[in-house]
């Protein structure tokens, strides 16, 4: 694995991580969404970017995740997110082919050219399973920041080919990595926080990252612009 110090390797990368988030332009369809919510309960509910967008490390492939906060704190119910559910399949068909009531999201996947989205209720009425550490994930800032490096690098991990995984890899966990290794060595750039990140524990043992780790770093990267 390489160290990350060779210049032409750091701009390929930069270059890499760049093409990754551009990716293709999907159509944002969440000025709908709020609409349909506010409505769906009768209260000006407010919205705030969470998850990838909120740390910066989005592309144009993630999904949205977003935060929702009633006025005063209130609480949301078990029937709001029964009403949610309801009004985002009746007035976003032919765009959403499945919206799922999860025990801390609505999880709402699209038909193609429009992003995925989460919508994560701030408080609820009712008991939640790890609602604490599924929010904090989605919502807080990270107890080391993500610096501009670590964001890049998060991103590059992101789309190692097969790293990714909701069981295996979350999302939070190659942005932790990408965080402690950027925080091991501040002076670091994105390519040298990256290859330090590959090699975590909790991200080096994974098969993917494996097999990723034999190929040459040029090919590495032809990977990550691919992928």
């Amino acid at each position: 694995m390489a160290d990350g110090s060779d210049k032409k390797l750091q701009g390929a990368f930069e270059h890499a991580v760049n093409e990754c988030r551009r990716g293709a332009p999907k159509s944002d369809i969440m000025d709908d969404v709020t609409t349909i919510v506010r409505d769906a309960v009768e209260a000006p509910v407010g919205f705030a970017k969470a998850g990838s967008q909120r740390k910066g490390v989005a592309d144009a492939r993630s999904d949205r995740d977003y935060l929702m906060k009633k006025p005063n704190g209130e609480d949301f119910t078990r029937q709001d997110r029964r009403d949610i559910k309801e009004a985002i399949e009746e007035e976003l068909q032919g765009k959403v082919s499945n919206v799922t009531i999860k025990t801390n999201a609505i999880q709402a996947e699209t038909e193609p050219g429009y992003p995925d989205f989460d919508l994560v209720p701030a408080d609820v009425d009712y008991k939640a399973r790890n609602q604490t550490g599924f929010r904090q994930h989605k919502t807080l800032p990270d107890q080391e920041p993500l610096t501009k490096a670590a964001r890049n690098a998060s991103t590059g991990l992101r789309n190692v080919p097969g790293l990714k995984d909701k069981k295996s890899t979350p999302g939070y966990v190659l942005d932790q990595a990408a965080a402690r290794a950027a925080a091991e060595n501040p002076e670091a750039g994105s390519y040298e926080v990256f290859c330090a990140a590959l090699n975590d524990p909790k991200i080096a043992n994974q098969p993917a990252a494996k097999e990723f780790a034999k190929l040459a770093p040029e090919e590495q990267i032809q990977q990550l612009h691919e992928h």
